[in-house]
């Protein structure tokens, strides 16, 4: 801790910091820290000015264990004051990935929270995320269909056995009540926010299993029912306020492959998630007013690269209506970095998602 300390100090002393409110921390316990926010006062890092370093600048934005968070420094470039025989070359000339952005995801639990605290702090909080000018400045946000294990209980919009019109879908309380009206603050804040949503299961009833979780999957007579299902969620959202930029195939399909896996979960294997987009999704949303909504498939550990993306988009309908691919990092010590080289490599027009918003 004192080596960060040190670092901050020499910081400090050699540039020229910007303006921001600082974190003013909160001990958890031995390097667990979090920033206040109430009602009055959220730490924020405001854009420097100018935007981008001018030539022969860096700017340089620290966190550490004493509180700094994204606090914002700008310096000079030279030589290293501690190996003056160090030289970093830097080659602007390669270019790797653009990154979209980052975000957070509204799911019943966070809403939960928020709404205990009072009406001040919950636009300081969400101020603290979504606003461009300050703070976190996120731009994605992710919006779950249905319940999920961030629920308090299992549901998802139709649960009327049999319901084949979906005669009975609803948005349920929690979007009503704790997915919504953060969402809409957040849009307010950020016009440009892209919305993306995965459910976590099909309906029971839709269902092999007829259970929320389990060795579960789509049965083939409720392929096209399935698919209107996510048309309807893209309705009623829209309905709100809320324009959903992209919808994966589902959250976590491997999970139902796991014996004992308590989670909300639906498995799909790659050939019949394929024919899914093709003949189900992927023209329901095409012919819809939602042409423009994207498709990501996986969605899951990297485990899944680049095999299962590969045996998907054998299926060339499909491969055509799918944006990209929804990648989650639970598993990221059990599979090396290299497969997600891999999967580009094989698809390179096709964008990736690391989800870590849960």
């Amino acid at each position: 801790m004192w080596k960060a300390a040190l670092l901050v100090v020499i910081l400090s002393a050699a540039t020229n910091k910007s303006v921001a409110n600082d974190c003013v921390p909160r001990s958890f316990g031995t390097n667990n820290i979090v920033c206040v926010c109430n009602s009055t006062y959220c730490d924020n890092t405001p854009e420097p000015e100018p935007k981008s370093p001018e030539k022969g600048t860096f700017h340089w934005y620290v966190s550490s264990r004493d509180g700094l968070r994204l606090s914002l420094s700008k310096g000079q470039i030279g030589r290293c004051q501690n190996d003056e025989s160090l030289t970093l070359n830097i080659d602007t000339s390669t270019r790797y990935q653009t990154i979209l952005g980052f975000g957070g995801a509204f799911t019943d639990s966070a809403g939960m929270n928020i709404k205990n605290l009072s009406e001040a702090t919950q636009d300081q909080l969400i101020r603290a995320y979504f606003d461009p000018k300050n703070g976190s400045r996120y731009t994605l946000g992710r919006i779950p269909i249905g319940g999920t294990d961030f629920s308090t209980r299992a549901y998802t919009l139709d649960d009327y056995d049999g319901d084949a019109t979906l005669q009975h879908f609803a948005l349920a309380p929690e979007d009503v009540e704790y997915k919504i009206p953060y969402a809409r603050k957040a849009v307010e804040l950020n016009p440009d926010l892209r919305f993306f949503s995965a459910a976590w299961s099909a309906p029971t009833w839709m269902k092999t299993n007829h259970r929320i979780n389990g060795f579960g999957f789509l049965k083939t007579e409720y392929y096209q029912t399935y698919a209107n299902y996510i048309l309807k969620f893209l309705d009623e959202y829209k309905k709100n306020g809320i324009d959903i930029w992209g919808v994966s195939t589902g959250n976590e399909p491997f999970d139902a492959y796991v014996p004992f896996e308590r989670l909300n979960s639906m498995g799909w294997t790659p050939e019949l998630v394929g024919d899914w987009i093709a003949n189900n999704l992927g023209p329901t949303l095409a012919n819809s007013e939602y042409n423009a909504t994207r498709i990501f498939v996986l969605d899951d550990q990297r485990i899944g690269l680049p095999w299962f993306v590969d045996k998907i988009f054998k299926n060339k309908i499909a491969k055509n209506y799918v944006y990209g691919i929804a990648i989650h990092w639970y598993a990221d010590v059990l599979i090396p970095p290299e497969v997600l080289d891999e999967t580009h490599n094989n698809f390179p027009g096709k964008k990736n998602v690391d989800d870590r918003s849960k």
